[in-house]
């Protein structure tokens, strides 16, 4: 591999924890003596809040750079498209699995560097994440310029709502359907689980937005990080741990895991394939879809993502490696 993509890797992850450092050893200082750059980005701070609830502010250029070329090769991650996408539709992208940090589906969705733009033309993606992350001072303006945006509701409703025209094409929300409860399931080694039959507010959101579903596969994004399955342990241990996870993810966002990589934090470079499967087209909107409807689009999607794992598991290096959809 060549020594620049290992470089571009490490100086990646470099600025990130420099960037959250900064964070309570610069800014909170700063902020506390009054000083006036301090104060006038906590102004700011408080006037763009609610960014991240209106479809965040991409920059095209940003996601364009060279950059993450080298950095996606770093891995290598691939990007693998199954069909060409029409620009005239707005699509969810129903993502898995979720992974510790989802690196492999967000770098090559909302970046460039495996070829995105080229892949999916005329269509803009969109990354839906916590809203906890966007607390973060400067490393939210980051999440905004890349089009990430909040998980709740009316932020995606925000997206899908606009409608795809000539000049600038469809929308692209994609969406780590199985959250953080799919993450606690990545120490598997030979099964893949994937959390979805709970998963019902993207399907209704589907159906009421015109927003057609295409099923994501990224295999291999289990393979970035080792977690550590804990043992069984007393019933009163059990409930405790149950219980400090509980509140650890009602806080933070995120259930409390042990995990490491590289210097423990930073994902191993292995190489990972997300493949974009064919979409499930929804050509009617439902202002007020039926139960009847919603499962009968959810028997729809899990259709999708279990041809679309047959399809490609052996290619992918999965032929050993069991599906399960809880």
């Amino acid at each position: 591999m060549p020594l620049s993509n290992i470089i571009v890797y490490w100086l990646h992850y470099c600025f990130y924890t420099i960037l959250i450092l900064c964070i309570p050893f610069i800014y909170l200082p700063l902020l506390f003596e009054l000083n006036p750059f301090a104060i006038a980005y906590l102004l700011w701070y408080i006037w763009d809040f609610q960014t991240c609830d209106y479809g965040s502010r991409p920059f095209r250029w940003l996601r364009q750079l060279s950059f993450w070329s080298y950095f996606t090769q770093s891995f290598p991650l691939h990007l693998i498209r199954s069909t060409p996408l029409s620009s005239d539709r707005n699509y969810i992208f129903a993502c898995h699995p979720h992974g510790i940090f989802s690196i492999s589906t967000v770098h090559s969705i909302i970046t460039d560097g495996q070829q995105f733009s080229q892949l999916f033309p005329n269509l803009q993606p969109y990354f839906v994440t916590i809203s906890q992350q966007f607390w973060l001072p400067f490393y939210r303006e980051i999440l905004l310029a890349f089009g990430f945006c909040s998980a709740k509701q009316k932020s995606i409703e925000y997206i899908l709502k606009q409608k795809p025209n000539s000049n600038v094409g469809g929308n692209i929300v994609a969406i780590m359907i199985g959250g953080t409860n799919e993450a606690i399931e990545s120490f598997h080694s030979n099964r893949l689980i994937l959390i979805v039959k709970k998963r019902r507010g993207f399907l209704r959101l589907a159906l009421k937005n015109r927003a057609s579903i295409v099923p994501v596969i990224s295999f291999g994004e289990n393979n970035l990080y080792h977690t550590v399955n804990l043992p069984d342990l007393p019933s009163s241990s059990s409930l405790i741990l149950n219980y400090i996870q509980k509140t650890f993810k009602s806080i933070i966002g995120f259930p409390l895991k042990i995990f490491y990589g590289n210097l423990l934090f930073f994902p191993y470079r292995k190489p990972v394939w997300t493949v974009v499967g064919e979409p499930i087209l929804i050509d009617e909107k439902i202002s007020e879809p039926t139960k009847h409807q919603i499962d009968q689009l959810q028997e729809q999607y899990i259709n999708a993502l279990q041809r679309l794992y047959e399809q490609y598991k052996h290619q992918y290096n999965h032929g050993n490696i069991e599906l399960v959809i809880k």
